[in-house]
């Protein structure tokens, strides 16, 4: 038997939650017993403050980049030293420097 990856989501891909237009990251991904998939998602609700909770699959979507639609975003730490991000939340980094948490 071959494993198979049964999750749509990975950890720390931004998901939005459908249901309110809030985008978070995914910390976590979970099983139940009934077979329902489900995400933990950290996430700046609306009045500002921060959440975190569990969500079915179902009721997220992933966040893509504008400039490259199907491509999935992850959550980026740190900047380096002379990088740049456009309007359009490109990300230029410099050639002698490496992104890193």
């Amino acid at each position: 038997m071959g494993f198979s990856n049964e999750f749509k989501f990975d950890n720390q891909q931004m998901v939005e939650i459908s249901i309110s237009g809030e985008i978070g990251e995914v910390k976590a991904q979970g099983k139940w017993a009934t077979g329902n998939i489900a995400y933990n998602v950290l996430y700046r609700a609306t009045n500002g403050t921060a959440q975190e909770r569990w969500f079915d699959e179902v009721d997220l979507v992933a966040v893509e980049d504008d400039s490259y639609p199907g491509c999935p975003v992850y959550r980026m730490v740190h900047l380096p030293d002379g990088a740049v991000v456009t309007d359009s939340g490109t990300v230029i980094v410099p050639k002698d420097k490496t992104v890193s948490e």
